[in-house]
């Protein structure tokens, strides 16, 4: 990892660190405990001109990280004449992303602990989930064609929304549902004027008075979309 955005950070640690020991130490006096302390020389590829300083931590410390979680991924496929259908349903945790592998090609998810997507072709494919963070894998698993009858795939959110109007000032009213399997998370209202909002239940004043087609975007927690105008 390099540039700014590691480097910001990584200082500032060293400098609460150093704080937490050294309350009254001024601005140059902490500069000059992280330069000292420091090992040169360390960080190969730099530009020129480059201090080229590294720095871990103020005293030794014993760290013994946390065993990765169990994804417990399991994949379930229905067919369906020439596509097949497959979800992959495992254990979410606190890192935002996974990567999903298919025969070992992998695209980005948001780890929400469910993924569809549909193939043709003789149903030999394996799949993978890499939590990015944790540097976590899932054990290879095929699709269970046999098995999935008790499973019960998350279902899209139903899009609904009431209004009222007065004068130019419109007051939209969010009413859309998602049963029981799950909860709408984010909601996109587009005018019909250009105009749009994320809010749950807008108030909207238009500029011109017209017929304007409002379309209300909602998504679930498994980032299932629904619309409606």
């Amino acid at each position: 990892m390099n540039g700014k955005s590691t480097v910001a950070p990584h200082v500032a640690g060293l400098t609460a660190l150093y704080l937490v020991k050294n309350k009254e130490a001024t601005p140059a006096q902490v500069h000059t405990a992280i330069v000292e302390n420091a090992t040169t020389g360390a960080i190969n590829n730099v530009p020129s001109g480059t201090t080229n300083l590294i720095h871990s931590l103020w005293e030794d410390v014993t760290f013994n990280p946390p065993s990765p979680p169990d994804l417990m991924l399991e994949v379930y496929g229905f067919k369906e004449k020439n596509i097949n259908t497959i979800y992959l349903v495992w254990q979410p945790t606190t890192d935002p992303y996974v990567h999903i592998y298919r025969n070992g090609y992998y695209f980005r998810s948001s780890n929400t602990g469910e993924f569809k997507i549909e193939t043709s072709g003789k149903n030999s494919d394996v799949f993978q989930v890499w939590e990015v963070n944790y540097d976590n894998c899932s054990a290879e698993v095929q699709p269970d064609y046999e098995g999935g009858s008790d499973f019960e795939p998350n279902q899209p959110p139903i899009a609904d929304f009431s209004y009222e109007i007065n004068d130019m000032e419109v007051s939209f009213k969010d009413l859309s549902t998602d049963d029981d399997d799950g909860s709408i998370t984010s909601w996109r209202w587009y005018f019909g004027d250009g105009y749009y909002t994320t809010a749950q239940n807008p108030k909207y004043l238009y500029k011109e008075p017209g017929t304007y087609n409002v379309q209300l975007v909602v998504t679930d927690n498994l980032e299932e979309i629904s619309s409606v105008i």
